[in-house]
Formats: structure tokens, sequence, C-alpha cells
């Protein structure tokens, strides 16, 4: 009875030293951030293999401080959002660079790599085309394709605006 007694008392010293070391926590609420499933939404409704890496989209455009809709948008412009796929690779595998970087001759072996390298230089967090990609979105916009088709902001920022 004696070893009863003792656990008991340990547990509820126990629980009362846990009970008064535990500061009172502050509920906070944080908002839904809904913009992932925006654009797996989307991809989604029009049969887009891109559907699904959403997270990835709007992970990748707020570490380089892009528009979170501007790659899903280059994306369809360039590669109806991953339905044509170029197979430049080589062996011919499938070339997941469904952004047209490099006029897609750069070859990506996963669409989270390419979503990575394409974000990273339109953010201008690549050394090598830092001063390229400078300004607001419509300014990237042009330097990727505006000069060779001025249509081309313009028409991309309007698939964005679907997002």
């Amino acid at each position: 009875m004696k070893k009863i007694y003792i656990a008991v008392s340990t547990l509820f010293i126990t629980g009362m030293i846990i009970a008064f070391s535990v500061p009172s926590v502050t509920k906070v609420e944080i908002p839904y951030d809904d913009r992932a499933d925006r654009i797996d939404s989307y991809f989604k409704s029009k049969g887009m293999p891109l559907a699904g890496y959403g997270h990835e989209f709007v992970e990748q455009a707020d570490k380089n401080g892009i528009d979170w809709r501007l790659l899903p948008a280059i994306s369809i412009k360039e590669q109806s959002g991953g339905l044509r796929k170029p197979y430049n690779c080589p062996n011919k595998t499938i070339n997941y660079n469904w952004f047209g970087w490099a006029s897609a001759r750069i070859c990506f072996h996963s669409i989270d790599e390419a979503i990575k390298t394409v974000s990273e230089n339109l953010g201008g967090n690549n050394p090598r085309t830092q001063s390229y990609y400078k300004g607001d979105t419509r300014e990237k916009l042009h330097s990727y394709n505006g000069t060779v088709d001025p249509k081309y902001p313009s028409a991309v920022i309007e698939i964005m605006e679907k997002f």
C-alpha cells in the first residue's frame, strides 16, 4: 500500500509542478491561405498535369518575391499547363520545362526543379540573370518573352487574373 501512496503522491506533485510551470497560451487565428488550392483547382478543371503543384508554386513565389500566379500562368501560355510536353532531353525522356524557359532548350527532370529554377530567375535570385529580370511583373514578362511577342505580357497577365 505504501508503494501506491508514493506513486500517487509523486504523480500528484508532478502534475502540480507541470500545471504551474506551463505559461498561458493565447489562441491566435491564422487566416487560411487558399492560393495553392486556387492554382490546383484551375489546373484540375482544365485537366492539366500541373494540378497538385499549387503548394510548390506558392512556396517558390513567396521565397523569390514574385506574384504567386506568374509561373502557373506562364506554364499555361507556354505549354498549356503541361498538356504539351517537350521531349528534347537525352533519350527522348520528358522535359519538365513547361515554362518555355530558355526556349524550352533546358532539360528539367522534375516539375519541382523547373518551378524552383524559373522562380529563382524571375525573382532576381540567380546572379547570372539578376540584372535581366528587374521591375514589376509586366516588366519581367517583357524580358521573358515580350521582346519576341509584344502581346506576351498582356496575355500572361490575363491568364493570371483567372486564378
